[in-house]
């Protein structure tokens, strides 16, 4: 069987990913994944050869990257504001425009408020606004038990503290609480959703 060098793979991914807006960085982002290393190790040792089980992982990886899976499910993490989050199936994957959201937040807020992330999915913006403030606590909800339990694993993984998680829906769960703020970025939602009716 022929080697495979790094560089072959990047040029691989590239030509085989053409349903993405950003072919290469997938390539890059995926090639990393499954070398375990940094973007500039793919550059520095471009001539190194990948073995037949990284060969094979990284064209499984590319064939799903080129059916439209995302690339943040297909190596189950994405990064956002100081951290790095897990990421599965049971939630959204954190955009980057939310950051300007949590940035608006972090403007407003003051020592000791109340605050709670409605739909908090993996916690992104909870744990964003729980780590530039440690001295406030963070009500992080949402009605899926199992993201709930990704915002919990990103918050041990980050060494966040100061924050609480609740499962319910919208501000149901907590209606009896006073709050300084609240904060929420819900998913994108069709204007004919059947849900809408």
């Amino acid at each position: 069987m022929a080697t495979v060098t790094i560089a072959d793979a990047l040029h691989y991914g590239q030509a085989v990913v053409t349903n993405s807006e950003s072919p290469k960085v997938d390539a890059q982002v995926l090639l990393c994944h499954v070398l375990d290393c940094q973007t500039t190790y793919l550059h520095t040792w471009a001539d190194r050869e990948l073995t037949p089980q990284q060969r094979t992982q990284f064209i499984d990886l590319i064939a799903e990257r080129q059916q439209g899976r995302p690339v943040a499910y297909l190596i189950g993490q994405r990064g956002f504001w100081s951290l790095d989050l897990k990421v599965t199936t049971d939630t959204l994957i954190p955009r980057p425009d939310t950051e300007l959201l949590v940035s608006l937040a972090l403007s407003k807020l003051k020592p000791n408020m109340n605050i709670v992330d409605l739909g908090t999915g993996t916690g992104a913006i909870a744990l964003s606004l729980a780590i530039e403030n440690r001295n406030t606590i963070i009500i992080a909800m949402d009605y899926s038990k199992p993201a709930l339990d990704v915002a919990k694993q990103n918050a041990q993984s980050n060494n966040i503290n100061n924050i609480s998680f609740w499962q319910g829906s919208w501000l149901s769960a907590i209606a009896n609480n006073s709050l300084d703020m609240i904060v929420s970025n819900p998913p994108y939602i069709e204007q004919d959703d059947p849900h809408l009716s």
